[in-house]
């Protein structure tokens, strides 16, 4: 599928419009199909921009079906002294990275062991556990499970369907 997004600003009498992009659905069952992996982008002061940069136009180039990123990307269990904020201005932070290759690569989320979900840390719906997980899922929606996706259908009392796991053929 091919798309372009137009859209205008609040009060703005002209629209604006970007660049065209596409897409791919599921392949037929039986057909071949490309994916990429990447881990571990951390995002830290032990990290290159340029060089997380230039992993995701490779992976574009190579015009995957989808992409799973298997986790440590958020760092979210890093930050000192977190904040909702702070936790939010980490995802902000990935997304713009994601932004390279998100309009025409699926992005799965697996969830790394510095994502700071772990459920084992929850004190307060007002914790990082739940921000992360809540924040997450506003800027990242992973699968839940329905006719096509397996995966968690027990709601968490705090963070509703937490997405953090899923799986499809």
């Amino acid at each position: 599928y091919f798309y372009r997004m137009r859209f205008r600003e609040p009060g703005s009498a002209g629209f604006e419009t970007r660049t065209e992009h596409s897409f791919r659905t599921q392949r037929p069952r039986g057909s071949t199909f490309t994916f990429a992996i990447e881990a571990d982008p951390h995002m830290d002061e032990n990290s290159d921009a340029a060089t997380y940069r230039l992993t995701l136009d490779n992976i574009l180039s190579a015009q995957p079906d989808f992409l799973v990123d298997l986790g440590d990307s958020f760092m979210s269990d890093k930050i000192q002294n977190p904040t909702f904020a702070a936790v939010e201005q980490r995802a902000a932070l990935l997304r713009s990275y994601y932004d390279t290759l998100g309009h025409s690569v699926p992005l799965f989320l697996a969830l790394g062991n510095h994502e700071g979900e772990w459920s084992s840390r929850v004190t307060s719906a007002d914790s990082l556990p739940i921000w992360d997980t809540l924040i997450r899922k506003a800027y990242y929606p992973n699968p839940f499970a329905n006719a096509f996706y397996s995966g968690q259908a027990t709601p968490d009392p705090l963070a509703g369907l937490r997405e953090s796991y899923f799986a499809w053929e």
